[in-house]
């Protein structure tokens, strides 16, 4: 079975190599959307004192 981004992190074979073993956490997040939350208060943005 062929997949991008395994759910697994043991049956993504490009972890090995580099010590670290999210490789397919971070193939996960490139397909997902991303999305920004900002607060409003009164019609206004609000960032903050």
């Amino acid at each position: 079975e062929n997949r991008i981004a395994p759910w697994s992190p043991d049956d993504y074979r490009h972890n090995t190599g580099t010590g670290e073993d999210n490789a397919a956490a971070h193939l996960r997040s490139l397909t997902v959307g991303h999305e920004v939350i900002v607060p409003v208060t009164r019609g206004k943005l609000d960032f903050g004192p």
